[in-house]
């Protein structure tokens, strides 16, 4: 879960910025950079993927609780991604 939501982010330095993700794991290409920009189309698949997810918990009790545990983690995202949306 936790990678996914940091590809939601503009910006693998912004995936700081939110509570425990930065901890998470994820691959930025093998470089060092932690400043390393997602482009519009990746952070859009990202979201694609994540809706999916969030429209298959309503069928999934397993999953349903697998974005519950996270709803704190998921709404910091959220709001990261609204404060960027002018650089959209």
């Amino acid at each position: 879960m936790k990678p996914l939501l940091r590809y939601l982010l503009p910006t693998v330095a912004g995936a700081s910025e939110v509570t425990n993700l930065a901890d998470s794991e994820m691959s930025v290409g093998g470089t060092d950079d932690k400043k390393v920009a997602r482009s519009n189309h990746q952070r859009l698949l990202a979201i694609e993927i994540f809706n999916s997810l969030v429209k298959s918990s309503h069928k999934n009790k397993e999953l349903m609780l697998a974005l519950s545990s996270h709803v704190e983690l998921i709404s910091s995202v959220l709001v990261s991604i609204l404060k960027s949306s002018d650089t959209w």
